[in-house]
């Protein structure tokens, strides 16, 4: 696969409310407090759809605004990807305990706010942007998914997208082996060239190779352990030191995708 450039990063997780402060955790400068994440408020929507946003929604919005900010692409110019591996799985949990009352009194908001694109749809109407917009999952490889799509449509179409990944941990009800158990969201900027905001060059490529060992900060291995688009985190070490390394992201059937990162 041809290389493309690494823009910007948002992201949001315990004790990370922003990318330089994640920065300073991946690079030792600060130690790593796992604190709940704040309550976010999405200034950029009008204030209906912010009172009907979801706290899913919040917080995918929350990494997209700061990667946006910090990049030097307008948020109404770029197409994006949004990669979550459950959705909004607490919309889910109402509708279905409405759906077992009487007369299934089941919330108009909800109902909007329950299809798979909803955060999509949300950052549509803030950003005023009306080019392409993706939302898949694919389970507990949803981040290395959405960052295939990403880098494929920048390479295809020869524009800047904007991948955002996220998820939140949902209610008991539909807790398993495979819960997620931290919230987190990430957003990247990325181009087809090289521009004086690019912090990296990036070539993806799958392998066969088993995924290589995790972080080294236990605190947050374990957040990447306990949300699919926490894997993002492999990545993130890489532009936090801006050094000539790779990275080994998982995806599906023990498969990875090997990330070469070159800072510019």
């Amino acid at each position: 696969m041809n290389s493309v450039y690494l823009n910007a990063i948002g992201i949001v997780a315990p004790g990370i409310d922003n990318w330089p402060a994640c920065r300073d955790v991946l690079t030792e400068k600060i130690k790593h407090q796992p604190l709940p994440i704040p309550k976010f408020s999405p200034q950029a929507l009008p204030v209906n759809e912010r009172r009907r946003s979801t706290a899913t929604i919040r917080l995918a919005l929350q990494a997209a605004t700061e990667a946006i900010n910090n990049s030097s692409v307008a948020a109404e110019n770029i197409a994006t990807v949004f990669a979550t591996s459950n959705g909004d799985l607490e919309i889910s949990s109402r509708i279905c305990n409405a759906l077992t009352m009487p007369e299934r009194p089941v919330s108009p908001t909800d109902f909007h706010n329950s299809v798979h694109n909803a955060a999509s749809g949300y950052w549509s109407i803030g950003s005023h942007c009306h080019l392409p917009s993706s939302s898949l999952s694919a389970g507990d490889a949803s981040f290395s998914a959405g960052l295939l799509e990403t880098i494929t449509q920048v390479l295809n179409e020869s524009q800047p997208v904007m991948l955002v990944a996220y998820d939140q941990p949902p209610p008991d009800i539909f807790a398993n082996d495979k819960t997620v158990t931290a919230p987190f969201s990430v957003a990247l900027v990325i181009t087809p060239q090289q521009t004086d905001n690019s912090r990296a060059k990036l070539k993806v490529q799958a392998t066969d190779h088993k995924e290589a060992p995790g972080l080294s900060i236990e605190s947050l291995e374990v957040i990447r352990r306990g949300n699919p688009a926490g894997q993002a985190l492999l990545l993130l070490d890489l532009a936090a030191r801006q050094s000539i390394a790779h990275c080994q992201l998982p995806y599906h059937n023990g498969s990875s995708l090997l990330v070469d990162y070159l800072p510019c």
